[in-house]
């Protein structure tokens, strides 16, 4: 049966919690406070705390003081916890943005490899809370607590305390520019020996509430960077703890579902009388911290190409808050290579072959930082067990490498085949053409490669080949250095350089003018260049229907013969350059039509002309004119006698236009006529029409609108 916690305890320890939870910076001192009234508010309820024992641990554990009272306000709190179930059993985290290795948004693209891992793009100061490349977090040191559940970070565990308990966790970490003054390390921080100027500081001399740091990054592993190389200068105070109670440097590594993998793993703590494991080589400052220079170390990373990591470095205050730990980190990423007399050679594989070029004796060096190191060599060679980095022979054969790093799961062995091979021949010639150049190769040919590398501004990219003649532009004017290194099958390389000066190109813009697109019918172009330097050509394509071509510099006015699209080169050739370039050129069809004229008649305006669009397939009309002005429709009316232009406007913006005249005819002005008149009242008068004025013959004739006749005697 649990526990009753008295109901005035129980308020005052809530009162006591909650006021720990809203405190910002909870140092020891405070927390010495804390546990005085944390002790009175619950003293009933702590009667079951063993008190005897957890005396009898913070004293093998090396707590005294206020590291006492650290150490004992987070045992009873536990107890009070779990006794009374005040709050569940809690796994801590890093305040800070969280560490996947394995992107949670299927879309997202991780960083490229390696990014800012040597904190150059970084600038100097701080605190930083985030850096390019890197993830940083902060937290607080805690203790393994009377239940298996209450496991806080120390260089034993795997979590930290949550920002919510015991919250104040500034922020510490900031880039250094080396080398550095600092007091405790005799002489300074030397420069970086992995190169560059900058460096992480993580944590700082300053012990008051078990501060963590941590920086990670997550990254893809390739054959470039399967080789994780770190530096690290660390300064510790104390040796009186436990192992996992010391200040540290844990550097851990993830793999892509975010699993903290057991090994490759390095912890770097100082050792003491309670702690006979720690990391050796340490010394001890005038203060009387311990501290230790740049160490180099690598984390082989090869098993992960093709999958990605996240690289945690960590560092903390001791587990009782009284004693500091930080340190100084650089990292670069490498390739696993095998280096024989300054010639890299990849090794990210079990076994690999490797070349001594030209010469009889050869230097191998194992990868940096992944010591100790053991060679074993063939027969006659003279290498058994050897311990060094590099190993000198005049002996082929399989040597076998033992590398066994800090932090790794077992060693790691390679099997590397020397041989001595000859050297290839880097040789080759230049052939000038103003900014393009021909090189030929007159060294090692086929199956041996050529790299051939450029160094000056705008120089053309670095190609491999096994062509004998290269052809190379220079877009830019200048000199340029020709870098050509030939690479046999061992591996083996020679280089050579050239310098070459690639000249300026003519100018050769041109226009088109008055426009590029023109009509059939009365097209005219006049083709101009920017700059009447050199010699200058037009050469058009296709050839049918288009001008001759031209050579001088602004050559027209001439005309295209036959509708289509032509391209205009204009080339032009000073001191030795000859450069070029394109227009394009449209002649757009004409159309065609006919024209059904109707005269007017009897000297009236009702004469009409029809305009018929017989223009070929692929035009169409768009309007219709007479004498310059738009009609509505293919149909002019109401027309007298005249001389008409009719014209036809196409869907190219082309017109057409032709002529008609329409003819009309007079009426009759004037008619003879000779009457009879009638007798006895009968119908016998006549009527004889004579000559008619006006007019075109032949006539007919009516009287009182009745039928016509072409008699011109009327009777009756």
């Amino acid at each position: 049966m649990k526990k009753q916690l008295s109901i005035k305890s129980l308020f005052l320890l809530l009162i006591i919690i909650t006021c720990t939870n809203s405190i910002a910076q909870d140092n020891s001192k405070q927390l010495a406070n804390k546990l005085k009234s944390l002790e009175l508010a619950a003293k009933d309820s702590l009667i079951g705390f063993d008190q005897i024992r957890f005396n009898a641990e913070a004293m093998s554990r090396g707590f005294f003081g206020k590291e006492y009272n650290v150490f004992m306000y987070h045992m009873k709190r536990a107890y009070l916890d779990q006794t009374f179930t005040l709050k569940q059993p809690i796994q801590g985290n890093f305040t800070g943005a969280s560490i996947s290795a394995k992107p949670s948004n299927p879309y997202q693209v991780m960083a490229p490899p390696c990014n800012n891992e040597g904190f150059e793009a970084s600038p100097v100061g701080g605190p930083y809370t985030s850096l390019t490349g890197w993830v940083v977090a902060q937290g607080q040191n805690g203790f393994s607590g009377p239940a298996p559940a209450y496991v806080y970070y120390n260089t034993c565990s795997v979590s930290a305390m949550p920002a919510s308990s015991f919250s104040y966790a500034p922020v510490e970490c900031w880039i250094n520019a080396t080398p550095i003054a600092d007091a405790n390390f005799p002489g300074g921080v030397p420069n970086s020996p992995l190169g560059g100027t900058n460096v992480v500081q993580l944590n700082n001399n300053i012990a008051t509430s078990g501060q963590i740091t941590r920086i990670a990054q997550t990254f893809p592993v390739t054959s470039s960077n399967a080789l994780f190389q770190y530096a690290y200068a660390a300064c510790f105070d104390g040796t009186g703890h436990l192992c996992c109670d010391q200040p540290f440097l844990t550097i851990q590594v993830r793999n892509c579902s975010n699993v903290v993998l057991a090994c490759p793993n390095v912890d770097v703590i100082a050792s003491g009388p309670s702690c006979t494991s720690g990391t050796p080589g340490f010394l001890t400052n005038a203060s009387g911290y311990l501290y230790k220079n740049w160490t180099v170390q690598s984390i082989d990373l090869t098993s992960f190409i093709g999958t990605c990591v996240t690289i945690e470095v960590i560092v903390g205050d001791c587990t009782g808050w009284a004693h500091f730990g930080y340190c100084y980190f650089d990292a670069l990423c490498s390739p696993m290579n095998i280096t024989v007399n300054n010639t890299q050679f990849p090794a990210g594989t079990a076994a690999t072959t490797v070349a001594a070029c030209g010469v009889s004796t050869g230097t191998m060096s194992a990868p940096p930082g992944m010591g100790p190191y053991n060679w074993n060599g063939p027969g006659g060679s003279g290498i058994n067990n050897n311990t060094n980095q590099t190993i000198t022979t005049s002996t082929s054969g399989n040597y076998t490498l033992t590398m066994n790093p800090s932090g790794s799961c077992a060693p790691i062995v390679k099997v590397v085949t020397l041989v001595f091979t000859p050297s290839p021949i880097a040789s080759f010639n230049t052939a000038n053409g103003c900014n393009t150049f021909t090189f030929t190769n007159t060294g090692s040919g086929p199956p041996s490669t050529q790299t051939y590398s450029f160094i000056g501004s705008g120089a053309p990219v670095s190609f491999t080949t096994t062509a004998t003649n290269t052809v190379v532009s220079f877009p830019t004017p200048g000199t340029y250095t020709v870098q050509h290194v030939v690479t046999n099958t061992a591996g083996c390389t020679a280089t050579v350089n050239n310098v070459v000066t690639a000249g300026a190109p003519p100018n050769v813009a041109f226009t088109s003018a008055p426009s590029p697109t023109q009509c059939l019918n009365g097209n005219s172009f006049s083709f101009n260049a920017a700059s009447g330097i050199g010699t200058h050509s037009y050469a058009f394509s296709p050839t049918t229907g288009a001008p001759a071509a031209g050579n001088v510099a602004n050559y027209g006015p001439v005309s295209f013969s036959t509708p289509g699209t032509y391209t205009v080169t204009h080339s032009v050739t000073n001191a030795a350059c000859t450069a070029s370039t394109f227009s394009t050129i449209v002649i757009n069809p004409q159309p065609s039509l006919t024209v059904l004229p109707t005269n007017p008649s009897c000297g009236q305006s009702n004469g009409q002309i029809v305009i018929n669009n017989t223009s070929p397939a692929g035009q169409t009309v768009v309007s219709f004119s007479l004498n310059g002005l738009a009609i509505g429709s293919q149909t002019a009316t109401s027309l007298g006698a005249n001389t008409y232009i009719l014209g036809l406007t196409n869907n190219f913006g082309c017109v057409t236009n032709t002529s008609t005249t329409l003819l009309n005819t007079l009426g009759i002005t004037a008619l003879a006529t000779t009457f009879v008149n009638p007798t006895c009242g009968n119908n016998n008068g006549s009527i004889t029409l004579g000559t008619v004025t006006g007019g075109t013959p032949t006539y007919s004739y009516s009287i009182n609108g009745g039928l016509f006749t072409t008699t011109p005697v009327l009777t009756g």
